[in-house]
């Protein structure tokens, strides 16, 4: 990684093994989550990778671990860092791997052993990626794990979302390896559409919010695709003990988030080439 405000070359790769990422599930303070580590001099840093953020970035905790003070950190904020992956296993096109990454002071990213997050910005460098929730394993460019192809679409936001059902009823959902669970859109009965900004402040600020004051709700039947799963919970998105930040608090009120409920002990795959999910 380079640090620029400070010039600081640092040299790293991602953790790997016989050609795959491997990614943790049992992080202590951010479980559920693909976890990867990026080390360097025997320090380690802990990177989620989220398919439900645009951008990847570094936080606070990362600049503690380049022994960063207080005062450097505050002033660093804002800075960039590169991240640059060489290994010929992940090259892209026959290149190297470079992303910038912005240093952020998330409030609701707090995790004592996180230390970034590799979003799409990421990932869509690549033609796909394979999350083996199975293996704990993550591998890039990889055939079709199946025959059985969803839509995928991107939104306003260039993040994902597929067609899926709950109960018989049509809805759409974010496909969010950052999420630990499932989370459904406040009006997920009414509507199937886009919305503009001011559609979106409308839902928010409207009388007529479905079921606002319920912490959960249960679907007899989940369908995403050819995979059926039965007696599910979500929360809504409406829920004060789910914390995100101004923007994802926007979008995700108004496109429910399909987490970790969905994909353990699943195979998924983000064909970005061609606009394609798959799940097995």
């Amino acid at each position: 990684m380079f640090f620029c405000k400070k010039n600081i070359p640092m040299k790293k790769e991602l953790s790997k093994h016989n050609g795959q990422v491997i990614f943790s599930l049992n992080n202590t303070d951010y479980k559920k989550r693909p976890v990867v580590t990026i080390e360097d001099s025997g320090v380690i840093f802990y990177f989620v990778v989220d398919t439900g953020c645009t951008q990847s970035y570094v936080n606070e905790n990362f600049c503690k671990k380049i022994n960063l003070s207080p005062e450097e950190y505050d002033n660093f904020e804002g800075g960039i860092v590169t991240l640059c992956i060489e290994d010929s296993r992940y090259l892209i096109d026959g290149k190297e791997h470079i992303l910038k990454m912005p240093v952020k002071k998330i409030e609701v990213f707090i995790e004592k052993e996180i230390d970034g997050l590799l979003g799409i910005d990421f990932l869509s460098q690549y033609e796909n990626v394979v999350f083996d929730y199975k293996r704990k394993k993550i591998n890039f460019n990889q055939s079709a794990i199946s025959k059985y192809p969803i839509n995928m679409y991107k939104n306003m936001s260039d993040i994902f979302y597929i067609y899926y059902s709950l109960d018989g009823i049509k809805d759409y959902g974010l496909l969010d390896t950052g999420c630990d669970s499932f989370i459904v859109r406040e009006n997920y009965q009414t509507d199937y559409v886009e919305f503009t900004d001011d559609e979106i402040r409308e839902i928010r600020n409207g009388p007529n919010l479905i079921k606002k004051e319920m912490d959960r709700v249960h679907f007899n039947r989940i369908d995403i695709g050819r995979i059926s799963y039965k007696d599910m919970y979500g929360y809504f998105a409406i829920d004060e003990r789910i914390k995100m930040d101004a923007t994802a608090e926007k979008e995700h009120r108004v496109r429910s988030i399909l987490g970790y409920s969905f994909f353990k002990n699943h195979i998924i795959q983000l064909d970005f080439k061609n606009n394609l999910f798959y799940i097995e």
